[in-house]
């Protein structure tokens, strides 16, 4: 059985760290918004752009953007386009957080699952001190 944990794929708050006025509401990765998932290993070949779908689809809400006249900037796709464009650091941020989130979704279960062995028993834990290098 796997069990999917439908609070955590809806998204959180995150407060932005270099902001304390700055917070964000972020859901999950989505795979039906995604052109190529994100990895460590492929990024030379990444363009930004096809990130913008699940930039825009994970960024559901926020509060502490401002325009230059101090005017609170609304959560829509034209001024995601103005942060997605112009401030990498929210961009990071933003992916670091519904790539975390999404392994959140289903993550617990299979964590669960991985601590048996086939037979059903837990495993014992084997002496780490061993392995030095």
């Amino acid at each position: 059985m796997r069990k999917y944990n439908k609070v955590k794929s809806k998204g959180q708050w995150f407060d932005f760290p270099q902001d304390p006025e700055l917070k964000l509401f972020i859901k999950p990765f989505s795979l039906f918004t995604m052109n190529k998932l994100p990895s460590q290993q492929d990024d030379t070949n990444m363009n930004m752009t096809d990130l913008f779908p699940s930039f825009n689809y994970c960024v559901t809400d926020w509060k502490g953007f401002v325009d230059e006249d101090g005017k609170e900037l609304k959560c829509n796709e034209e001024n995601k386009k103005l942060i997605f464009d112009f401030d990498q650091e929210i961009v990071n941020f933003v992916i670091d957080k519904a790539m975390a989130s999404r392994t959140q979704v289903y993550e617990a279960q299979e964590l669960k699952n991985l601590q048996k062995s086939q037979d059903g028993e837990v495993p014992k834990k084997e002496n780490s001190a061993a392995l030095t290098v």
